[in-house]
């Protein structure tokens, strides 16, 4: 556009300016939008000029590209025609060795394989140094032996390619190959290295399970990585690289430091018994404790502790000292040994712990590492046990308690690990007699039996004192030995030993047994005592151990709920607590039918008994009366002596005695019956009745009262069957009843109440067959008593 008509055109639009401002200020009042039209223009003018000003802008730029493409073009342009000319040279060189192609071609063949040959020389004679900084790589950071690993491998895989490639291609006798195989040996050096650097570190991995967990992974992942690397060559039938089996070097490392790590504990349990320790004593007994003597080895101090006294002295007089007469003897102490065993046992229980806490955690699940460790450490504390307890008889009662107090507190262990129940138990072990029980068996069997032995000296002793002095009433006026007490009190104890260990399992179960035997051993020997006819002993005395036993009762159902209170119900279900506690109310009642049996053999008693059916006093009702009298008297000393829960089975057993010495007394002389007799009879039944009924209730006071009147009715009965049911009744009771002695009570009774021969005939024959009867019910019950012997379980077993 030319200058003119830009002119022209800002001529125009000032004109077209002028005429827009006029028509804004045509009116007087429009010059006050005069400041606000100034304010529009400049802005608008500066709007315009922004935009005027970035329009250049943007075209400049556009300018200056253009001419920079036009550049670029400009020089590709003579590049090409470069290369175009080079072309067009090298076509006419080729052209010239077309003559000489073959050679060209072996030519570079040869530079081909030479540069190969030196490239592979190269990275054989690197290999050393490149094994050497990744030997260092990994002792800079152990957490490098991942990819130490992973490079080392790389490279022996690279020397033992070259070697076998070696082996195919080159002539032995033709190259000396000494020089290259130095450097793969320094590969196999290197490797070798690392290999001990990684069993190093396996064989702490108790240590470092704790301390490096991390490293402990990563050595573990190598032996996964090489298993990966032994299958891949299995396959491949590489030669050269035979498979390192690491796992399985790994399993039998593992197996020798758990062996090793118990190999003291071993040895330490098979010197239980063995003397460990010298003492030196005196003629006297006296301890010497300590010695000290001069350059020439004479005595010059000697520091004693006296058997007597317990006290230590020093003696540095010469005379004295010329005077002990010292001896040596080697003795087991057991103390020293129990701590010392006890003190490895337990380290190794937390070793078992921390491989459980911290060393499963570290390996591959599918390795089940702390089963495999739990089979080796369980194995080898069998071992330990069973030596122990094959030596239970050098132990004292407090040493086998320590032992076994480890055992249980070992099995808790393992079922707090999480362990089955079926393999918490210990293993057979592989060193033990298959002719002997297991050692802890043993260990417990010595301290059950010991204990046993113990216990039992003990309550016989506490019976030979009960029986030396007179017994003395209680509180309550009841009489009392204090054997009682002490019985109690001793077997507490031995619970109490047990509870302090903690155990509610086998060994709690099998002292609980022990007690129960040891119960059952107790009412033996009072029954002995009891019932011992060569050495009688006063009536207060049997009154006296009749209360004993039922307090032996309470005391035993109170002693065993507390003992099951302490076991776990698996064990509880099979202990028979109820028998063992009615034994001594069993005892008591010996005591009872003793104390009758003392009553009725006073002296005075047996005249008047032997009177019975005799004429004179009996018949006048004197004999009747005073036994009645005597009675009164003992049983009023029996309400005064015995437990009021007791009394009325005395009462019972009193009239049981009664009765049965009437009858006696009836078959010895069998007098004539007449209507006195009879009459006598009658009034003795409502006399004894009268007497007994303030003391028993009715139907046990009928049932004996029963006896007498069939005694009555077997004398003097109207009718064969009522004579014959009255001998049946009283055979039950009295065996001695026979047939023989029915024919002389029907003898003496003649023709009384009407009775003929033939009476007697069906009488007798109606007893010959109850008797028969009778015999055979006896004999059938005889054969039905035999019980089998229960059969003894193992230790520690929850079958």
């Amino acid at each position: 556009m030319s200058g003119v008509d830009t002119s022209q055109l800002a001529l125009e639009a000032r004109e077209e300016g002028i005429a827009e401002v006029v028509k804004l200020l045509q009116q007087p009042e429009d010059l006050a939008k005069l400041p606000e039209l100034l304010l529009e223009y400049e802005n608008r003018l500066n709007a315009n000029n922004a935009a005027v000003s970035s329009l250049v802008q943007s075209q400049v730029e556009a300018a200056r590209r253009g001419l920079e493409l036009l550049d670029k073009s400009h020089r590709h342009v003579l590049k090409l025609r470069t290369c175009m000319d080079k072309i067009h040279e090298l076509c006419e060189e080729c052209s010239n060795l077309i003559d000489n192609h073959e050679k060209i071609r072996l030519l570079s063949q040869t530079h081909a394989n030479l540069t190969k040959v030196l490239a592979e020389t190269k990275d054989i004679i690197d290999l050393p140094d490149r094994a050497e900084t990744v030997m260092e790589l990994m002792e800079a950071d152990t957490a490098n032996i991942l990819p130490a690993y992973e490079a080392l491998t790389v490279l022996e895989g690279i020397a033992e390619n070259a070697k076998a490639a070696w082996k195919r291609n080159v002539k032995a006798k033709d190259h000396d190959m000494t020089s290259m195989m130095r450097y793969i040996e320094r590969v196999k050096d290197v490797v070798a290295e690392f290999e001990g650097l990684l069993w190093d570190h396996l064989y702490d991995y108790e240590d470092l399970a704790q301390s490096s967990p991390t490293l402990l992974v990563d050595c573990l992942r190598v032996i996964e990585v090489q298993e990966r690397l032994d299958r891949q060559l299995a396959r491949t039938k590489m030669e050269g690289l035979p498979p390192k089996k690491w796992k399985q070097r790994l399993m039998d490392m593992l197996k020798e430091h758990v062996e090793a790590k118990f190999e003291r504990l071993t040895e330490l349990a098979e010197t239980c018994g063995v003397a460990n320790k010298t003492i030196k004593y005196t003629a006297a007994g006296d301890i010497i404790m300590d010695d000290r003597r001069d350059y020439m080895g004479n005595l010059v101090a000697v520091r004693l502790m006296s058997a007597q006294t317990g006290k230590e002295s020093i003696i540095t007089d010469e005379a004295a000292l010329a005077a002990l007469d010292i001896t040596e003897e080697e003795v087991f102490e057991e103390d020293e040994w129990l701590n010392e065993a006890t003190d490895e046992l337990y380290t190794i229980q937390a070793d078992l712990a921390d491989a459980y806490d911290y060393v499963a955690p570290c390996f591959p699940p599918k390795y089940n590492i702390f089963e495999t460790l739990f089979f080796m450490y369980h194995l080898q504390v069998a071992i330990v046990i069973d030596a122990i307890g094959c030596k239970a008889k050098s132990l004292s009662t407090k040493g086998a308690l320590r032992v076994m107090e480890f055992v249980r507190k070992y099995m808790e262990t393992l079922r707090g690990l999480g362990v089955e129940e079926a393999l918490v138990r210990l293993p057979v072990s592989p060193n033990a007699d298959p002719d002997m029980p297991p050692g802890l068996d043993l260990l417990m069997d010595s301290y059950i039996q010991r204990m046993e032995t113990t216990v039992t000296s003990w309550y016989n002793n506490i019976l030979v004192v009960d029986l030396q002095y007179e017994p003395k009433p209680g509180p309550n006026g009841t009489l009392r030995t204090p054997g009682v007490t002490d019985f109690f009190r001793i077997m507490n104890e031995e619970i109490e030993i047990i509870r302090s260990m903690d155990d509610h399992g086998e060994v709690m179960y099998q002292t609980t047994l022990m007690a129960l035997r040891i119960m059952r051993g107790f009412q033996a020997a009072q029954t002995k005592v009891i019932s011992a006819r060569d050495k009688a002993l006063s009536f207060e005395m049997y009154c006296a151990l009749l209360n004993n036993n039922v307090e032996c009762h309470d005391q035993s159902l109170e002693f065993v709920e507390d003992a099951q209170g302490q076991l776990e119900e698996g064990y509880r279900e099979k202990l028979d607590v109820e028998d063992v506690c009615r034994g001594f109310l069993d005892v008591a009642r010996v005591a009872a039918q003793r104390c009758v049996e003392t009553m009725f053999n006073d002296p005075g008693m047996s005249t008047h008994i032997k009177a019975l059916y005799s004429p004179g006093d009996w018949l006048a009702g004197k004999t009747t009366a005073t036994i009645l009298a005597t009675v009164a008297d003992y049983m009023a000393d029996v309400q005064k002596f015995v437990e009021a829960s007791f009394v009325k089975r005395v009462a019972e057993a009193a009239l049981e005695e009664l009765v049965r010495r009437c009858a006696n007394m009836y078959v010895a002389g069998i007098p004539p019956v007449t209507d006195a007799l009879v009459a006598r009879m009658r009034q003795d039944e409502q006399d004894v009745q009268g007497y007994f009924e303030g003391l028993l209730k009715a139907d046990k006071m009928l049932r004996h009262m029963g006896l007498l009147g069939d005694l009555r009715v077997l004398v003097s009965g109207n009718s064969v069957e009522a004579v014959a049911a009255s001998y049946a009744n009283l055979l039950a009771v009295y065996p001695a009843l026979t047939v023989e002695v029915m024919a002389r009570v029907q003898e003496a009774r003649g023709a009384f109440g009407g009775w003929e021969k033939k009476h007697v005939k069906d009488v007798m024959a109606l007893c010959k067959d109850k008797y028969a009867a009778a015999q055979k019910a006896k004999a059938q019950a005889a054969a039905g008593a035999r019980k089998e012997e229960p059969k003894k379980g193992g230790w520690f077993s929850r079958g």
